[in-house]
């Protein structure tokens, strides 16, 4: 079995709690091999900016848990835009972006939401899209679905 969360925030998401040493420490008490610290990117109210993002190198390195430096960005616009630069992007071991409240994107309905979350996905730093069934954005699945398949982009 995989022991790895590719999904974690830490106290500067603004909604999470704990530290980079807490969560390091526990998921090195609970075995698992790889972790992902991947804070919402600065649009987001409360969270990272964009400094917190381009330090990943300094990060503490362990033998017995690989841990990767990214980010949980927003899509920003119908454009596919992130709250990233591309410079940033690249500088990341792994970028997980998704359609959130409580940032500059509107709901642009099925059709707007789609074309949005599509376009994100053709951005070639783009890993993971998070929350694909997210209760504030409807899409139509089957072609977010294929377009993430297309780009290779995990859900």
């Amino acid at each position: 079995m995989l022991k790895i969360d590719l999904h974690i925030h830490s106290q500067y998401s603004g909604h999470a709690y704990g530290s980079f040493y807490d969560i390091v420490n526990e998921a090195r008490r609970k075995k698992m091999t790889m972790i992902a610290i991947t804070d919402h990117g600065p649009d987001m109210i409360g969270s990272a900016t964009f400094m917190h993002f381009g330090m990943g190198f300094r990060a503490p390195k362990y033998k017995d848990l690989k841990i990767l430096w990214g980010c949980e960005a927003n899509v920003l616009d119908a454009k596919g835009n992130i709250d990233l630069s591309s410079e940033l992007q690249k500088k990341l071991d792994i970028l997980l972006v998704g359609l959130h409240g409580c940032c500059s994107y509107k709901d642009a309905g099925i059709v707007g939401n789609t074309k949005a979350v599509i376009n994100m996905l053709k951005n070639p730093n783009v890993d993971v899209l998070t929350h694909p069934t997210h209760p504030l954005f409807s899409y139509d699945f089957d072609k977010v679905f294929q377009a993430a398949i297309d780009n290779d982009v995990l859900l």
